[in-house]
């Protein structure tokens, strides 16, 4: 990915570090979200609107939540649409549904739209720091 390979140098920049340095620490040191990370971070926001219904009702009409008569672990998770391509794959309504579907039932029932920001970019956050160990 070309914006990533860009994103990765312009850090090393910044931090005045050598071009073959690992970039995995400065994203750590400096909190900034990886690129792929930045667009699953909007996707996720999206998401947390239709969740809590704070879309127009036509976008919200897209995405349906899955329903059921039981009390099971799965209460916060929408349908998925059945995808026959790739292009489609990429599409917010399988992407979206499927990063939702995805995350921590913590982070979905997140009062506050600042409180899930933060704590998905803390859960990336995380992951970077686990890769460093």
């Amino acid at each position: 990915n070309q914006i990533f390979k860009l994103q990765k140098r312009a850090i090393r920049i910044i931090c005045r570090r050598n071009y073959r340095e690992p970039s995995n620490l400065l994203f750590v040191k400096l909190q900034i979200l990886k690129f792929n990370d930045l667009v699953d971070y909007a996707i996720a926001q999206f998401m947390y609107k239709v969740h809590n219904y704070l879309l127009p009702r036509n976008v919200q009409s897209i995405l349906q939540k899955r329903e059921s008569c039981y009390n099971l672990k799965g209460s916060h998770m929408f349908k998925k649409i059945k995808v026959r391509t790739d292009l489609k794959n990429r599409c917010i309504s399988v992407k979206g549904v499927n990063l939702w579907n995805k995350l921590e039932v913590d982070l979905k029932t997140g009062k506050t739209m600042a409180k899930f920001k933060k704590m998905f970019k803390l859960n990336v956050l995380k992951r970077y720091e686990e890769i460093l160990v």
